[in-house]
This record gives C-alpha cells, structure tokens and sequence, in this order.
C-alpha cells in the first residue's frame, strides 16, 4: 500500500458508504463509518492550544498565578500532536490490531466547516500516518432528491456545489488526493482499479464485485448496485455465449431468434457493450423510466452474464460483432449508422450519466429516425420539419 491510513471526505447521500465498503475489502484495511466529526473536536483543540501559547504562553506575567492565563506556557503543541495520533488510531482500531492495519473513516459533515476545511485537512495530514484522502463526489441532483436532504434543498444545493469546487481545487494541490464519482464508481470497475491503483492496493474483480452486489447504506435503490445481482458466473456465461450465432470480424451480426423480433415506435437505445453486466441494469431502467421504445444491443464479445440480462428482454434486440476493440467497434458503429468517420462519433456517441447526456438526448430528437430491416441494421437521417417525439434515436457507447 503506498498509504498508512485513508479518509473519505464526503457530504450525505453521495453513496459513500459504498466507497467505505470497497475499501473495507483491501485485504488488512479497517476504513470505518461516520462518527459525528470526533476529530474536529481535536482539530479545534489544537486551534486553541495554539492560540493559547501564541497569545500568552510566550508572556512572563503569564506564569504568575495571579494571572488570567496562568499557565498558558506549559501547553504542548508538540504534545498534542502524538496523543491525537494515539487517540484516533486507539478509537478506530480494535486493540489487537496489526501495526500495518491501514485505518481510517469515512465523514459526511465537512459541509459543516467549509470555510475552514483546508486547515482541517492539514490538521488531519498530520494525525494519521501517511494518509490518502479520498473525495467523494455524486451528481447534485441525486443528492438533493433524496429525503435526507429535500427540506433543506434551497441550501444544501450551493452547499454541495461549493463542497465539490473545493474538494477539486484541494485535490489539485495535493498529491496525496483522488476524487470519486459515484456515478463512475457504480458504471465502469476501471474507475475502481484506478483508486486501487493510487492507493498501491491489489484489485480483485471477484471482491469488489462482491462489494457491489451488496445493499449498502440505508436501503440503497435496487435500480442502481442491487439490480448487478444479475451477473452470472463467468464459466456459465462462456457456455450461454457458445449458444449465440457465430459472428464475422468487423460485421454487424443479428443473434439467432432476433429475425422476427419488432421494437415498437419511438426512441431506440443503442448500446456498445463489452462485459457490462455490473451497470446494464441501471442503465435499462434508467432508460425504461424515460419511456424509450427498446435497446439494440451490439455486443462485442461479453462473457460476464450481460447478454444473459438483455435476452429475455421483450423490447431489446441483439447484434453480435467479434473480436474488436472498442475503439474499432465506435468506428464501424458511428460509420454503418451515422455514415461518419470515427472522429465524429463523438458528436453522437456519449455516456449515459454524464450531465450532457439528457441534452444530447432531446436535441437528437429532430435529427434521427432508427429502423430495422430484414436482419440487419440502418439509421437514416429524419428531417428536422417531420420529426416528431417518438422519431429519434440516442447512440451510446460504453468505454
């Protein structure tokens, strides 16, 4: 491990209790929950001590008894320092804990102290050993629709906007930092192994998938981490895989038993997929609730129980393409449905959560009319004057 401790600094409902799990599954790792702000108690402590010696610690009157601050010099900074240290590893760790343990919690009420959060960053820098903080970030809006915060959603929305703005600009001073997206954390396990990999901490994709087929917090939304309950065993997906109609490099292939299969009108997801078992449930649903009309799936080679989530599906139809990387894949994707070259798939192809996603969405509603013919796939231009709502197509592509 390149760090001794970790601390995520977070607010509420931002999924950190997730992130808190993951880390709890580094093998000698002890990350543990909320506790009120214990070391921000500390911290102020310290702040007053130090006001203490600097005001009158220094002050020979001071060490008279008839003096108000009688005493302020035998204060110790120094002192202080390592009986923090002493206190915070003593109150985190069980007694019987190796001296390699890497601990730390996680803490949502930074929002409290804002003003003064990166002095209580620095404090904290110097109480934990060689610590990683780890900033965790959801999107606004997810944040404010939950319970625990719609009361107060008039405040909390620039709260948490200036919390993000200062977690980010303190991570660009600091080399010790890493700032976590949930939305990422919960779509793509290479965001995963990136944290692990600036911790210096071995990725196990058994393990954190274990981690993300766990409810966390306090009822976590099955529509987002309980749904990847889906993923299959990756022996048993490469048997079902075996089953699926032999596919040609570089082509665009309909699955067997799809010839016959009908979308209804209105708004077609197409979906890029390569082992996107963990967050194709999220997405579907997601999509689902926005009332679109069905997915083409274009699978490029799965073998973790993806293909096993969409089949049974009634309003999905899949396409096979076979051994391509993504970045082929997006080619001839963008150039057999939009006519384009790669370089300008990036004008159609875009990630779901991103926050220009719903954007990109309505403004492809003039311009895209998807439709199947016989077995293969076409996606022609629709003019803006006779496109309707239901007329357009929304192309995704999932790196």
């Amino acid at each position: 491990m390149n760090y001794k401790s970790i601390l995520i600094v977070t607010y509420g409902r931002s999924g950190s209790t997730l992130l808190q799990g993951l880390l709890n599954s580094i093998d000698d790792t002890i990350i543990r929950g909320e506790n009120y702000d214990f070391c921000y108690g500390l911290y102020k402590s310290w702040q007053a001590i130090n006001s203490t010696v600097d005001h009158y610690g220094n002050h020979t009157p001071a060490s008279s008894p008839n003096n108000p601050w009688y005493g302020a010099e035998n204060f110790d900074q120094h002192a202080f320092i390592a009986q923090a240290k002493s206190i915070v590893r003593t109150q985190l760790l069980p007694a019987d804990a190796s001296t390699d343990t890497v601990y730390g919690f996680k803490e949502i009420r930074y929002m409290n102290h804002l003003d003064d959060l990166e002095d209580y960053l620095q404090f904290l820098n110097r109480i934990f050993p060689q610590p990683a903080i780890i900033f965790n970030t959801r999107n606004i809006s997810d944040v404010i629709s939950s319970q625990w915060w719609q009361s107060k959603a008039d405040v909390s929305t620039p709260l948490i906007e200036q919390a993000t703005k200062l977690f980010a600009n303190y991570c660009l001073n600091h080399s010790n930092t890493f700032l976590v997206k949930y939305e990422e954390i919960i779509s793509d396990l290479d965001h995963i192994k990136q944290l692990f990999s600036f911790l210096g901490a071995p990725f196990s994709e058994h393990e954190t998938l274990k981690v993300l087929n766990t409810v966390h917090s306090y009822g976590a939304k099955q529509s987002t981490l309980a749904q990847s309950r889906h993923i299959s065993q990756e022996t048993l997906s490469r048997q079902q895989e075996s089953q699926t109609t032999p596919t040609i490099k570089g082509s665009l292939v309909l699955e067997t038993k799809m010839a016959d299969k009908r979308l209804k009108e209105g708004v077609i997801i197409i979906l890029v997929i390569r082992d996107e078992a963990l967050r194709l449930p999220w997405i579907l649903e997601y999509y689902t609730q926005l009332n679109c009309a069905g997915f083409i799936v274009i699978d490029d080679g799965s073998t973790d129980g993806s293909l096993e989530i969409v089949r049974p599906r009634n309003d999905t139809i899949i396409y096979h393409v076979n051994n391509l990387k993504y970045d082929r894949g997006v080619a001839i994707f963008a150039e057999a449905c939009f006519g384009h070259q790669a370089q300008a798939s990036g004008k159609y192809l875009t990630r779901p959560f991103m926050p220009t996603a719903p954007r990109l969405l309505r403004s492809l509603r003039n311009h895209l009319f998807a439709a199947l013919h016989n077995s293969s796939l076409t996606l022609r231009r629709h003019k803006a004057a006779a496109a309707s709502s239901s007329s357009f197509a929304r192309a995704l592509n999932y790196e």
